[in-house]
């Protein structure tokens, strides 16, 4: 219960437009499996239902990428095929080919590798 009063301001823009692909990933991410709980309350204070609606029938897809992400690769494999030293950043190029998959950018392991290989070289420039 916490969790979904610690997380009901992640609604807010509910109030006036839907949220993009991006604040729902941050949605999912942060409330997990509170989701149901902070969509209940939303509902009891008149968020629009049309857009809770969508968000659960997001959250009951197992396989949807933005509510339940997934690894396409390893940092072990992101190590091993772009050369890169263990540290923080393999972490955070997990994090971002995740959402790159949910945002639709990356569909498959080759993409996310070259997705990683871009991310870095942007972030040494």
């Amino acid at each position: 219960m916490l969790a979904t009063l610690r997380n009901q301001h992640r609604l807010a823009p509910l109030r006036s437009r839907s949220l993009s692909i991006r604040e729902q990933y941050e949605l999912f991410q942060d409330v997990g499996q509170s989701f149901f709980s902070l969509s209940v309350l939303a509902i009891a204070l008149g968020y629009p239902t049309e857009q809770i609606y969508a968000l659960t029938q997001r959250f009951l897809q197992p396989q949807d990428p933005v509510a339940h992400p997934t690894t396409l690769v390893s940092g072990r494999t992101l190590m091993q095929k772009l050369q890169l030293r263990p540290g923080r950043h393999i972490g955070q190029l997990l994090e971002s080919i995740r959402l790159a998959h949910a945002e639709g950018k990356v569909t498959n392991p080759d993409e996310a590798l070259d997705w990683a290989q871009l991310e870095v070289q942007r972030l040494r420039n």
